[in-house]
């Protein structure tokens, strides 16, 4: 893959500088606690078209992260067993116009599929069934698409950062 001239350049040019904070409520927490995680990136991006999205992993596990228009991404896991915690953070850049138009595909696709499902836990005629399971299979190809298509637009941007934490 080549990425764009622009985008080797930005990546060049943070390659030194701190790119995100981590935060975490408490070093050590009660089994049974909800962790309260918090990534803050300390820049926007150099082009207005672009975004950051930000990935995280908690023990190498994907951790959705809460995102607000820049702001920070946060995370409460609640902490089931007792260890050690290690949340791995990864900023990504991003087309913001393509991002948004994927995420909407996506979120619709789930939107429909929930409705979908729902009648198909309501149907008994076979016909019906037949052409609800046939869609669901079709929306369940397409957002399949679309999601590759999302994580094939974000680029990795700095290396990862971490965090550790424990719950006894």
């Amino acid at each position: 893959m080549t990425l764009p001239f622009a985008l080797l350049m930005a990546l060049t040019a943070h390659a030194s500088e701190p790119l995100m904070r981590l935060s975490a409520d408490a070093v050590t927490y009660r089994v049974g606690a909800t962790a309260h995680l918090e990534a803050t990136v300390l820049a926007p991006p150099h082009e207005s078209e672009d975004d950051f999205y930000i990935g995280s992993t908690l023990n190498g596990t994907n951790l959705e992260l809460i995102q607000e228009p820049n702001g920070p991404g946060i995370a409460a896991p609640i902490l089931a067993a007792s260890g050690n915690f290690v949340w791995t953070v990864q900023l990504y850049l991003e087309n913001a116009k393509l991002a948004a138009s994927l995420l909407d595909g996506i979120n619709s696709l789930n939107f429909q599929n929930a409705g979908l499902q729902t009648q198909i836990g309501q149907t008994t005629d076979p016909t019906k069934l037949a052409a609800l399971q046939a869609q669901l299979s079709a929306n369940n190809s397409e957002l399949a698409e679309l999601q590759a298509e999302l994580t094939h637009i974000r680029h990795p941007f700095g290396a990862s950062q971490s965090l550790t934490f424990s719950a006894q």
